[in-house]
Formats: C-alpha cells, sequence, structure tokens
C-alpha cells in the first residue's frame, strides 16, 4: 500500500511538471523554475521540537519517498539552518536516479566548511545564496573560502520579513538558479525557509506544487517559524497548486482570526515595502454596509476623508455592480477611477483617455431583462429591480422569506429567455450580465494594463471587496498570474474564498486604509494619473 501511495505521488508531481513545461518551461520569458515543496510535520502541525535541533519525522517509508522526490528535481534546496542542525548529504541513495544540486539559502553566510556537502568527494557541492548587503571583509573572506572548497557562491536581493530581519529574496535566487540551467528545485527545509515560502506565495508565484507527509505523533510548537507556518497554510494554499492548470482554484476556508489583515499588517507591508501601491475597492458591503434599500448605500464622511487621502497617496479606484453615474455620484471624488457594472463600464480621472465601454452591443438584450423582471415581480413586496446599464440586479433582501423560492424561479426563467445574458447570484441578489468574458477580475486586469502599470516589478495591488462577484479580482493574484498584490475580503464568518486576508466590516477596511496611508513613507507613492497605454482587445461573446 505505501509503495502504490509512492507510486502515486510520482506520477502526480511528474504530471505537474510535465504540464509546466508545455505551458511555460520551455519559454525563455520564464524566469522561474518549477517549485515542490516537501515537508514533514506532526499530527498538530509541528515541524521541529526545538529551535536549532534535528528532528525525527520521518519513517523509512516516508524517507524513501522523500529521497524519490529527489531524483524528480534538478535542485534541493534547504536554509541554512537545516544544514547547520542536521549536516545532510541531501543526496537520493534511497531511490534509483539522480542526485539534485543541493541549494542553500544562507542569508548571513554562515555555512560552515566542514559540512558534508563541501567536504564528501560523494556529495554534489552547493549552491549557496546569501544576501546583498553583506559585504564586509569577513564574509567576502568566507564566500572566497566557499568558493575555493567548490561551491558556487551567489549575492543576492533581500527582502524585510515578517520578524523585522532581512532574508534572501527566495524569487531572486530561484532565477539565478533558472539561469544556471535547473529547471526543478524541491524545497525541503527546515521550518524558516518553508515558512518564508508560503508567507511570499501569498503575494507572488513562488511554488508550484505541495507534498506534505504528516507523522502519526504531536510534538509541542515552540519556534515562532513554526507557529507562522501553521497560521499561514490555510492562506498560501490558494496559490500552490500545479501552475501548469489554468482552471480556477478551489477556493480555501479562510480563518476570520488568523487571517485579518489589520492583524497581519506587518506581513502585508514587508510585501509592498518599496512599491507603488494601487488600491481598488468594491462599494457595497466594502466602502458602506449592506442596507436594505440600495438608494441609501451613502459614503460615510469618515470614508469618503479617507479615500480622498489615500487617492492623493496612490492609485485608487472602485469596482463596482452598481451603474457608473450612480457610484460616481455616490463617492463623488473625480480623481478616482471607476468600474461600473461589474466592470462593464470604465472611466478614469477627467484628463485621462481611460474610458472602456464593455458591452454596448448587449443594452438591448438587457434592457429586455430589466422590464420582463419588473413585470413580474410588481406584485411581490420587496423584490425591486435595478437598472446599472451594462447590468440588471433583481434585489429580494427585503422579500418574505417563504416568497424566495420564487424569485429564484422566476430569474432563473427569464435568464433562460435570453441566452446572451448569464447570471450570478450574490448576497440576495440576482446579477444579470452580458454573457461574455468579462468581470471584475477583468475589469480590474484592464485598468492595470491601460495604465501602463501591470508588468511593472514595483507595482503591488490590493483589491478589497465582499462578494462573490469579487472572487475574480481575488484571482488575479493567484500563483500562475505571477502578478504582485493580494486580495482582501470583506466578511464577519470564516469564508471559503480565493483572498488571502480578511477584514471583518467597512470600519475595519477604512482602519486598514488609514494604516495604508499611514504607510506612505514605506510604500512609494503612484502618480494620479500615469501614462496610459494602448488598452487590451474586448472580449468575445461566450458561447
Amino acid at each position: 500500500m505505501v509503495e502504490e501511495m509512492q507510486q502515486d505521488i510520482r506520477r502526480q508531481v511528474c504530471e505537474a511538471q510535465e504540464s509546466w513545461r508545455q505551458k511555460c518551461g520551455d519559454n525563455d520569458n520564464n524566469a522561474m523554475p518549477f517549485v515542490t515543496m516537501t515537508y514533514a510535520q506532526s499530527i498538530d502541525g509541528s515541524l521541529t521540537a526545538e529551535r536549532g535541533k534535528p528532528t525525527l519525522l520521518s519513517g523509512s517509508a516516508s524517507m524513501k519517498m522523500t529521497h524519490m522526490l529527489r531524483t524528480l528535481h534538478d535542485g534541493i534546496m534547504v536554509g541554512v539552518g537545516t544544514v547547520l542542525a542536521d549536516n545532510p548529504s541531501l543526496n537520493a541513495r534511497l531511490a534509483e536516479g539522480s542526485n539534485p544540486r543541493p541549494i542553500i539559502i544562507d542569508t548571513h553566510l554562515r555555512c560552515p566548511m566542514t559540512i558534508k556537502l563541501l567536504t564528501m568527494p560523494t556529495c554534489e557541492k552547493p549552491i549557496i545564496f546569501f544576501g546583498r548587503g553583506s559585504q564586509d571583509t569577513e564574509t567576502l573572506e568566507r564566500k572566497q573560502a566557499l568558493e575555493a572548497l567548490g561551491a558556487r557562491v551567489f549575492e543576492c536581493n533581500t527582502t524585510r520579513g515578517e520578524d523585522s530581519c532581512d532574508h534572501v529574496d527566495l524569487r531572486d535566487a530561484f532565477r539565478i538558479v533558472k539561469q544556471l540551467g535547473i529547471s526543478s528545485v524541491m524545497v525541503e527545509g527546515g521550518s524558516a525557509i518553508l515558512t518564508s515560502c508560503l508567507q511570499e506565495a501569498t503575494h507572488r508565484h513562488i511554488i508550484d506544487l505541495v507534498v506534505v507527509t504528516v507523522a502519526p505523533t504531536f510534538r509541542r510548537p515552540s519556534s515562532s517559524a513554526t507557529l507562522a507556518l501553521v497560521c499561514y497554510l490555510s492562506m498560501a494554499a490558494t496559490t500552490t497548486a500545479s501552475a501548469g492548470n489554468e482552471q480556477p482554484r478551489t477556493p480555501r476556508r479562510l480563518s476570520v482570526t488568523n487571517a485579518n489583515a489589520l492583524a497581519n499588517f506587518s506581513q502585508l507591508q514587508a510585501h509592498f515595502r518599496d512599491h507603488r501601491l494601487v488600491v481598488f475597492l468594491d462599494y457595497d458591503g466594502t466602502l458602506t454596509p449592506i442596507v436594505n434599500d440600495p438608494a441609501l448605500a451613502l459614503l460615510s464622511p469618515t470614508m469618503k476623508d479617507t479615500l480622498e487621502k489615500l487617492r492623493e497617496k496612490f492609485i485608487t479606484g472602485v469596482i463596482t455592480g452598481r451603474s457608473l453615474d450612480k457610484i460616481q455620484k455616490f463617492v463623488s471624488i473625480p480623481q478616482l477611477y471607476y468600474a461600473g457594472s461589474h466592470g462593464f463600464d470604465i472611466e478614469g480621472p477627467d484628463g485621462t483617455s481611460i474610458k472602456n465601454q464593455v458591452a454596448a452591443q448587449f443594452l438591448t438584450d438587457l434592457h429586455g431583462v430589466r422590464d420582463e423582471l419588473g413585470a413580474q415581480i410588481k406584485d411581490i413586496a420587496g423584490a425591486e429591480v435595478e437598472d446599472n446599464i451594462f447590468s440588471v440586479s433583481l434585489h429580494y433582501r427585503n422579500v418574505d422569506p417563504s416568497l424566495r423560492t420564487q424569485i429564484s424561479s422566476l430569474a432563473h426563467t427569464v435568464r433562460e429567455q435570453h441566452p446572451r445574458i448569464r447570471m450570478n447570484e450574490g448576497k440576495m441578489v440576482y446579477e444579470f450580465k452580458p454573457k461574455i468574458d468579462w468581470n471584475k477580475g477583468k475589469a480590474l486586469l484592464w485598468l492595470l494594463q491601460a495604465l501602463g502599470l501591470d508588468e511593472l516589478d514595483d507595482i503591488y495591488t490590493i483589491y478589497i471587496g465582499d462578494d462573490t462577484t469579487d472572487e475574480d479580482a481575488f484571482r488575479l493574484f493567484q500563483a500562475h498570474y505571477n502578478r504582485k498584490g493580494v486580495g482582501i475580503v470583506v466578511t464577519e464568518e470564516s469564508v471559503s474564498t480565493d483572498a488571502s486576508f480578511t477584514l471583518r466590516d467597512t470600519n475595519e477596511v477604512c482602519e486598514f486604509l488609514n494604516r495604508l496611508i499611514a504607510c506612505g513613507d514605506h510604500a512609494r507613492s503612484t502618480p494620479s494619473s500615469p501614462q496610459p497605454t494602448d488598452p487590451p482587445p474586448p472580449p468575445q461573446q461566450q458561447s
């Protein structure tokens, strides 16, 4: 049974690698190798018993599987902590196949000259990465000594971690690895580098596959790195699937407590530090509380003042199901970028050429939906049809619960009568939109591209929303898109989502935005009117 399981894992890894190769492995523009993260943990989620000491969580069967996995990769990466504690050989002696090239992440170049990887003739000589800025005489002498023993030593950029310490920028290290001809890397530990990988994967493409071995034992977590890994595992899971698979990821359940963006603000700040921030937000349920009468969802003076201050520092916009004219009147800040009707109607501030009406040819269909819905709900108290120009909303929040089945039935009937229109269900609302490949995520991407910001390395985008229609925007920051940014869902309950963090309500949204404003000295400001570029072509109708 164990052998069958190992063969199944081998098959899945090989399939994921082959899918990656077909998609981007032979693309010279793809700077990253295929990365598999693998580790063993106890039932209670611990990776180590005590920081800096060897931990025996792997039995003979799992060790054989680990060695088998090593043969499937060109390189094997560990942190210097693992080297200091375990002095590993990092070979594949328990499996048939080639040994991977050892890779050591060693920010402060502490690697001893006496380790097996440098002294044993049977060991592959390691590639070692240390942090840029460590250029004192002792470090340079150590670098030369390591190179004299056969190691290849490279200087990398550093990033500021959640622990307020500098760490080797893993993406920078992986790029160098790929340039050296290593197309696949297995990240094996220890807990510090695993935690760094998962924290990084929350925001940027860095992991393609994860293999976890659970040992039938309990250990008391004692290191902050271990605790961080347990905390961030579910958040990183949305970005750690096979890069070759472009299908939507299965949303993961996000803890309101553990994933709160305010509680984890230092982690977020570490990622957008020295970047130019771009902030886009939903309206209802995000900037204003959900109310019974949609016409009364007015922006509070406090939130408006916050948005005014935010747009002075960063490019700021609103993407909503409301029509463009309604949202512009509700917010009444002309310097913002607006995308109404779920992104089908886009307009930038005065003086910019940012304007896009994606679905003008569907207006006749939408008018038909609007009129038919209006006729069918006229005798249902509390039901309301809202014309958002390029979308139609059927609200039933105020409808007697006993009549909501009737609302659902008539909504589906109207949708079936209009094959060019699709329907989505949100929070007590049915949304009718043109059946084309367009949504809030596409609108956000269009805006970033039209502003010439999407492919810039120093841009970090934050999108905040509360409804199912916002999931399309959250997915923009999943692994295979290789885009810097994060999605934050507004919810008072733990939810299944493609976002990475949560905020409980509009009050927390306001507090979060004010923290961003206060970070203006750390996150570089973006010009309010960047130079537009040629926008992407319009989408085609879906069959």
